[in-house]
């Protein structure tokens, strides 16, 4: 599983890759990725028998708008990387308020998500969810992280 991790990190977050990295190629690896956290969800949190058909439904509807927000998110790390060297602060400041604008649309749609689970699973085991969502994003962004690479201090341009 890390491995997955650091390998879509890698794809999405190096300028260098991203040229050679088509929409296409990274909507695949979204798409298998959720296949992946959709199958460690059921095992992970035990969903059998009926649950599973109306898990599996409200999960692939969460993972399509998930997956809107994740080209939003390597839209601006992919920004982020062309620019890291140049940054003004209009560019700065434009990108990183895509950023608070990008966590916020995540939240609202966890939030809303775990309402739709807590009605086909239960207000615990949508819980158990929402913990097991929050720690994969935690987990990929970390290894995202390491792989942008830092601003840093004298190198932004002021207008």
């Amino acid at each position: 599983m890390k491995k997955a991790i650091t390998i879509f990190a890698i794809l999405v977050t190096t300028s260098t890759a991203m040229a050679q990295v088509t929409i296409d190629e990274i909507q695949k690896v979204q798409q298998l990725w959720g296949k992946g956290k959709k199958a460690l969800s059921m095992d992970l949190l035990k969903i059998e028998g009926p649950q599973q058909e109306a898990f599996g439904k409200v999960f692939d509807s969460y993972l399509v708008d998930r997956q809107k927000l994740g080209m939003q998110r390597v839209a601006l790390i992919d920004d982020l990387g062309k620019n890291v060297g140049a940054l003004d602060d209009a560019k700065a400041k434009t990108l990183v308020n895509g950023f608070f604008g990008n966590n916020i649309k995540l939240q609202k749609l966890q939030r809303k998500y775990f309402k739709k689970f807590s009605k086909v699973l239960s207000p615990a085991r949508a819980a158990q969810w929402a913990q097991l969502e929050s720690y994969l994003d935690n987990v990929v962004r970390s290894e995202m992280q390491d792989l942008v690479p830092f601003i840093e201090p004298g190198k932004l341009k002021k207008k």
